[in-house]
Order: C-alpha cells, then structure tokens, then sequence
C-alpha cells in the first residue's frame, strides 16, 4: 500500500488555517480500504495522540472530518493516518503530515493594520529585532486587504518570502486574507522584516523554542515607515485610477531606491512611525491560494516601429514582463497589449481606456533589470519605447502567472484541431484562475458570477479548484445583501448593473463542487446564501415569470438572442431543481420537497407561455437555438424528441451554431445526451460551422486563448466562458464519464469513438484518485485501457456490454466489432 496524497484541506502542510481542516488521503491500493485510524499530536514524534487519536474507523471514505476538534490558535499540528487493506489485512500508517493554525475566531488577532487610502505610492514599513538563540520553528502570518493586482511584497532579512504574484488578491472591502509562511531558516541573531505595500497589512511573527517558549513580532506602533519619495508610482498622470483599472500601471524609478533599507542596522533621517490609520478588518480569512509564475517566454519576434519596437511573445497569457536593459538613462515605456495591426497595438475594446502600462527609470548602467512589482495584465505583445538602441530577444521575457491549480487532468488525442481547442481553453482558464475567478485579466479582472458557472463544470475536471472558489465563496458571503441580492461581479465590484441570471452562481456553483468533491461542507457552508437568492428570485417573480427590465445582459453574445424573460425563467427553474437537490444532500427534507414543489410550479408556467407547437415546429420562446437548448439542458421540456429535431434541423440545414455563452455551456452536453455526438464533435472540428462556431473563433488570431465574442477581435482575446461546453463535453461524453455518486464514489464511463479519430488519452484525479482512458485504433481493432481509482465503484458501457473496473488497469479490445476484456499484461 502507496499512501499517494496527504492533504489536510486541499493542501499539503497549509500555515495559518483557521478552522479545524478536513484531513484525506489518496491510495495506491488495489484491495481497497477496510478501515482507518486518525491521529493527531501536537509532538512531532507521535509519540502520544494528544489531540486525537480514533478508533477503528470501518468505511470506505478516504477522508476524516476534525471540525469538531478544539484547536489552539497559532500552534503546530502533527497527523497520521493507518489504513487497514481489505485483503492484506494489515494496518500501514502513513508519513507524519502537519498543518499549522492561526486565529481561529478575530479576537485572537491582535497586530495592528497599516492602512492607506487612495494612495498611488508603495508604503514601505520594517522593523528590526535580535533573538539571543536559534528557533526551532518560526512563521510569519501575513492578512492583507484585498487589491486587483499584487498587494504587498515582504522580506525577511532581504531575503523574498512572499512569491506569490498577486497577494492577497481581491477581497470585499472590510475583509483581509490571511496566508502562512515557514521562515525558520531566514532569521539569524539580528534581523529584519520588511513590507512594501499598497493594501491594508497586518503580520504576526511567531517563534517557537525547542523548550517551549514562544516569541511575538507583531505590526505595531514600534515600526518604522519610509517617508521619503517611494521609487513606486501606481498611478496614472499620478491620479488613483478608476476602479476598474487598479493595478495597470507602475513606474518604477531606480534613482529614488534607498538601496540600505532592507539591511539590517542602516539609518535613514527618513524614517517616522507607520503612516496609517490602525483599523481592522471585519473579517480575517485564511487563504490557501498562491498565484506565482509558471511559464516563461521569450519573444517570437521584435518588429521596428515609429518611436519604438513591438515584441511579440507568440501567444497570450496573464502577466507581465522583465525587462533588461543596456546604458540607458531615458524613461522607458511598456504598454501592453492583445492585438497588433499595421505597427500598432491595442487592448481592444474599452481596455484602451486606460492601457496597461510600466515605466522603468534606470540609472544608466549595463543590465539592468526591471520586473513589475503590482501590476498584471493580459497580453501577447509589448510596446516598447524610450530605448536608444535596438534590443534584443534576450531583453526579453514574458512570465505567465495564474494561480497553483495545476495537475488534474490531461488530455491527446490524434486530432490536432481537438488538441489545439484544449490548449486554448487551458490557457485560458489559467489566466483567469487568478485569485478569484476573473472574466478576464486584462480588464475588469473581477469575478463575475455568469462566467464562472458557465465554466465551472469543466474547470473541476480539469483543475483543483476547491479550495480556490471556497475561498470565493467567502467573498460572495461578503458581498451579498440582506435581501438575497448579489452584485454581478465580486468581490469589490465595478458594475452596478443588474441582471438576476449572473448571480444564480450562487446556487449552480457550491452544488457542481458537491458533485465533483463529495465534500458536504461545500453546501454546509454556502445554503444560506443559496436560499436566500432562491428566494429573492422567488419575491421578484409573478406566477414565477420575470419582467424584462430585470436584465441587463440578457443572451450575452449570441447571434440570434432568446428573450432574456425566457432565460431568467428557464434559469429560475433549474436552480430550484438544484436546491431541492442541495437540502436532500443535507437532510433537509422538508425544505427539498418545497423546492421540489416549486421547481414543478415554474415548470408549468414555463411551459404554458414559452413553449409553442405550430406548423409542425415544436419549440421554446423565440425558437432560437440558445432557446431550445437551454430547454433540453436545464430540464423543463415537456417534448425533448420534437424539441431537439427543431434544433437539431436548425444547425444542420444552416451550418450555423447562433448560441450565446449560455447555450453554448449546454449546447454540446444536450448533443451527447440526446445521440448527437457526431454532430457534437463535427461543430467543434469543423472550421466552416458558421456563427458561434469554437474553431473558427480560436483559429482567427492563433492566441492559444478564447475571445469574449464569436463576431469579432475588438472584445477581449482572454476570456473563458466561451470554453465550458465543449471542455465538458470532453469529459462527460468523448470520454463518457458520469457521477453516479457524489465525488465519484460510483461511476461509469460510456466513452464516444469518432470514426476520424485514431487515439484518445484523457484522464483526471477524483478524490479517490485517477480515472483516465486511453485508446487506439489499428485498421478495425480498438484497443482500449481504463485506469480506475481505489475505493470507488466504477463501470464500463463498450457496445452492448457492462464491464465492472477494478482498481487499477483494465484493458479491452474491439474485434470483429464486438468488446472482450483482456487480461492485464
């Protein structure tokens, strides 16, 4: 037995929790599990239990809840577990794994937050102590108030400990997120700890002894702060730029850099006691989330133009560039961008407003670098000007940050119009995998709500993303009103449009995680909020219909748009299905059967005035596509046969797919449920499928990302809510994979075989480990292997015959058109 994971919510060794963790673990096994032992110690030696220690646990389950368990703050935890094999019957333990606390309610944060308002300088605090003897341990807790761009950089010693680049990410105004560092090996007899920042911050050193002692370096009044002229301006025309535009511009000027301040023992005459208003936060959230840099790229080409060069990096992604440069004394100017056309560049659309930009102020010598400390933006080219040389591919390169969700899944195939539509949704999804769940990083760079549901589906297959949209779902608790209501994009919003169809996130989204998961928390902890939009919806329905001016965005870029009074109905209607769904899971019976009786209710109403049988058509609303498919996929239409010839002879007699991002999330899904594959995945192969067709939009521009819109190149080229259908799709049907119990505890896979496709790999980690499948076709024989996980119940359809999977390989062969399982080699 192969303990393979070791996770204590998510994480591997998390500092600064803030609540008992859920512990789980990921078996090499091919036996399965009998039963299980927790243990957990505040000794590294496990030589007692002092915290916990279990009986045997008999189940399956290959995780243990500590949510009742009494924790102290700030304070170092060692865990274990054994796992009893069913067959071997032996109890394995694993290796010791440990997870450090911080506060567990906000009386127990006591430091002080240097706070600034609209400010365009970088805030520069330290402070100086000695210890008399070497630690055994030591952790500084960092809570920052949330910006769009990077927060705050902090060294210890000069030495970098936060290389996260975008700390702590955007957050509701009166809560700050709490992260962890190990920094044991940093400190020495005389040190020094300092914070550049542009948000609220507030730190907590804590020191451990071997003889039990602790020590406190805590932000207090003790500290001192740069008053001098900062080296950082963060702000245009050096003005605080709009909302919208936060953390797009920097300028950098290397001659104001107080090169002494982050040694130890130096002194400056300006230094006086921190500059900012000492107020808390509301709330203090722990964080889990590291956004950092994972590609570098260098240029694909450098092109002369008037006044400047524009560098060309081949492909978009989130980020920033570093920048060498050689004996210059000029301003040097980066203005990034999207799109390029006749020696000029563009953010496209209203990005141009205000253009994401650096400036650099060297001080003349050779090679010298410059890397943006707070800004991050979309792009694929650079503007660069003020050089008075011709620079190099080597002064060069691109850094593509997103956050750490990497890993889950995999996907080949013998296609490369597949494998290059997979290649731009993952690019694309990372890029928006930032913090929170923006639309796009070059722009808004918010979480809206719409975007995120029609991804999120896909996003579980293909990344880990609980705890990265549990950490969102606390900002939506932030942000949500009284009455149910939620802004259409958070946390700190800059739309005030409404539009009752983006928020209903608040509903498909904690339910999709359950699904995925398995995790009950999930919905424990978000079925507040989701009943209370469930019954906002409810208010502002009559007889469950809406009025139209509830809708600002209606059918987002669509070709042929459905009524938007359609869509909040329809939508209405399946997130009472889901919530009905959601208090079952939960043992709410009572509250299930309301919804249930309620999702029947709109059903009716629904059907009675947007359901429409005329001159043999039948259809839904305005018989648009997005109509009908929202009908079969949301599960309302009272004739799905009839219903889906209607769509299905509207695409195939036009070659023209006209649906928004709505039908679009569940246009390729309602294909494969309904015997469609091959038109499935001829729409998604085929670069002449007119209107909102996949290929054609990624293949306009070769950005490997996903545009905002089918129609044209003037919106962003960076957004992913376009690549959730046909990324579920994947999964759910060319793979086959259905969750017959929640985080795919039972499962079976029903995988599509294209005739034009000759291989297929494609795979993801389950809670209980990998599912993946991989086959080949040679002439008429199909050769075929499914990889199942430990614990869980999983089976095969091939043709007309079930096959149970065991743990581990499983293969199979197609010959004479009939399915045999082979033994395994």
């Amino acid at each position: 037995m192969i303990f393979k994971k070791l996770l204590a919510d998510y994480e591997e060794r998390p500092i600064g929790i803030t609540k008992p963790p859920r512990l789980s673990w990921v078996l090499d096994n091919e036996a399965g599990q009998e039963y299980f032992i927790v243990n957990i110690s505040t000794d590294k030696n496990m030589t007692n239990s002092d915290v916990l220690g279990t009986e045997k646990i008999y189940s399956d389950k290959l995780f243990y809840d500590c949510r009742n368990l009494k924790l102290k703050p700030f304070t170092r935890y060692f865990w274990r577990v054994g796992v009893c094999g069913k067959l071997s019957g032996k109890l394995r333990w694993s290796e010791t794994q440990e997870f450090v606390t911080s506060i567990l309610n906000r009386s127990q944060w006591k430091a002080l937050q240097f706070r600034h308002f609209e400010t365009v300088n970088v805030c520069m605090d330290k402070k100086e102590f000695t210890l008399d003897r070497k630690p055994e341990k030591a952790y500084l807790f960092i809570a920052a108030s949330g910006e769009k761009s990077n927060g705050c950089h902090i060294y210890i010693n000069g030495e970098q400990i936060t290389k996260g680049m975008i700390m702590p990410g955007p957050a509701e105004y009166m809560t700050m997120k709490l992260s962890g560092f190990d920094v044991t090996e940093l400190l020495s007899d005389k040190n020094i700890i300092n914070i550049d920042h542009v948000s609220g911050i507030s730190c907590v050193l804590k020191i451990y002894y071997s003889d039990g002692t602790k020590q406190t370096i805590e932000t207090d009044k003790t500290w001192g702060s740069y008053i001098g002229e900062s080296p950082y301006l963060l702000g245009y025309n050096e003005g605080f730029t709009p909302t919208r535009h936060h953390g797009k511009f920097e300028r950098f000027d290397k001659t104001k850099v107080l090169n002494d301040w982050y040694i130890y023992g130096t002194k400056t005459s300006e230094v006086g006691a921190p500059d900012g208003t000492f107020w808390g936060a509301l709330n203090i959230r722990y964080s889990g989330i590291k956004t950092e840099i994972h590609e570098k790229l260098a240029p694909v080409s450098i092109i002369k133009a008037e006044n400047g060069y524009i560098c060309d990096f081949g492909k978009i992604q989130s980020g920033f560039i570093k920048i060498t440069v050689h004996n210059c004394k000029n301003t040097v100017k980066i203005q990034y961008a999207e799109y390029a056309e006749n020696d000029e560049v563009s953010m496209t659309q209203y990005g141009n407003e205000y253009p994401p930009v650096c400036e650099f102020i060297p001080v003349g010598e050779d090679n010298e670098e410059y890397t943006p400390y707070f800004m991050h933006t979309s792009f694929r080219y650079v503007f660069v000007s003020g050089l008075d040389y011709e620079p190099a591919k080597e002064d060069f390169t691109a850094y593509f940050i997103y956050s750490d969700i990497d890993g889950k899944s995999s996907f080949s195939c013998s296609n490369e119009k597949l494998n290059y539509l997979d290649k731009c949704i993952r690019r694309s999804y990372r890029s928006n995998l930032l913090n929170v769940p923006t639309d796009c990083p070059g722009r808004e760079r918010r979480g809206w709500s719409a975007d995120s549901y029609a991804v999120i589906d896909s996003q579980c297959f293909m990344y880990d993303v609980y705890k990265f949209y549990d950490r969102w779902f606390c900002d939506l608790h932030d942000n949500q009103r009284i009455n149910g209501w939620c802004t259409v994009e958070y946390p700190d919003q800059t739309d005030p449009c409404i539009d009752i169809n983006w928020p209903i996130h608040i509903i498909i989204d904690p339910w999709t995680m359950y699904e995925h998961y398995g995790d009950i928390r999930i919905l424990e902890n978000n079925i507040e909020s989701m009943e209370k939009y469930g019954e906002l919806l409810y208010s502002l329905s009559d007889n469950h219909l809406f009025a139209e001016n509830l809708f600002s965005y209606g059918d987002w870029v669509s070709i042929e748009r459905a009524d938007s009074d359609y869509l909040g109905a329809a939508f209405y209607y399946y997130v009472t299905t889901l919530l009905a769904k959601a208090e079952k899971a939960l043992g709410r019976d009572s509250l299930s059967r309301k919804y249930s009786d309620r999702s029947a209710e709109i059903s009716k109403s629904l059907n009675d005035k947007y359901y429409h049988s005329e001159n043999g058509m039948v259809y839904y609303d305005n018989n648009t596509q997005s109509a009908n498919v929202l009908a079969l996929g949301l599960g309302f239409c009272q004739n799905k046969e009839r219903v889906f010839a209607t769509l299905i002879e509207d695409i195939e007699t036009s070659n023209t797919v006209t649906v928004g991002v709505f039908g679009n999330t569940w246009l390729y899904n309602v294909l494969g449920e309904n015997g469609r594959n091959d038109l499935a995945y001829r729409l998604l192969t085929d670069e002449n499928v007119q209107g909102s067709g996949m290929l054609k939009m990624v293949n306009k521009l070769k950005n490997e990302t996903l545009n905002e819109s089918f129609k044209t190149t003037r919106d962003s080229l960076n957004h992913m809510f376009l690549g959730g259908g046909a990324a579920s799709w994947f999964y759910r049907h060319l793979m086959g994979i259905k969750c017959n119990g929640v985080g795919f505890e039972s499962y079976s896979l029903n995988p599509y075989f294209p005739d034009a496709l000759n291989n297929l790999e494609i795979g993801f980690d389950t809670p209980y480990g990998r599912i993946s499948l991989s086959w080949s076709r040679i002439d008429s024989e199909i050769a075929l292997m499914v990889l199942a996980p430990c614990g869980s119940c999983g089976e095969i359809m091939l043709g007309q015959k079930n096959f149970d999977l065991k743990s581990g390989e499983n293969r199979f062969i197609n010959s004479n058109y009939e399915w045999f399982k082979t033994d395994v080699q």
